[in-house]
C-alpha cells in the first residue's frame, strides 16, 4: 500500500506524517525535503523552525519505520546549491538522496522493490 503524506512529522497545522505511519502501520517513508525553506508554510511568522532532515529519519526510525530515500525540493536554490547540500547530507547517512527534476529515482526505485513486508 502507498500513502502520500501532506505534511511533516512535526508540522503545527495539526495531523500530519506521524500518525500516517502509525495508522497506517507503514514498512517505508520516502522523505520530501526542501532544504532552503526554513520555516512551514502558512507558518512563517510561528515560532517553529523546520527541524533538521537527519533528526527526522531518526523519529521515523523510533516509529518503527525505514526511510527509504530523500528527495530534495530545489525551491529557493540553485542547482549547484542543491547538487552540494545533497552531497553533504550524503556523507552523514547511506540513505539515498535524489533531485528528481534532474536525477533518476533509481536508487529509492530499488530500495522501494526490495522492501520487505
Amino acid at each position: 500500500m502507498i500513502i502520500e503524506g501532506q505534511s511533516s512529522l512535526r508540522n503545527p497545522s495539526g495531523p500530519c506524517g506521524s500518525e500516517f505511519i502509525i495508522s497506517g502501520d507503514l514498512d517505508g517513508v520516502i522523505l520530501q525535503h526542501v532544504p532552503m525553506r526554513k520555516k512551514f508554510s502558512g507558518f512563517e511568522k510561528y515560532p517553529a523552525h523546520i527541524p533538521d532532515i537527519l533528526n527526522e529519519v531518526m523519529l521515523i526510525e523510533h516509529l518503527g519505520t525505514r526511510v527509504l530515500g530523500i528527495t530534495l525540493n530545489g525551491e529557493g536554490a540553485a542547482t549547484e546549491q542543491l547538487s552540494k547540500y545533497r552531497d553533504s547530507l550524503a556523507q552523514k547517512t547511506s540513505i539515498p538522496i535524489i533531485i528528481p527534476m534532474i536525477e533518476p529515482m533509481d536508487p529509492i526505485i530499488s530500495n522501494v522493490l526490495n522492501q520487505k513486508l
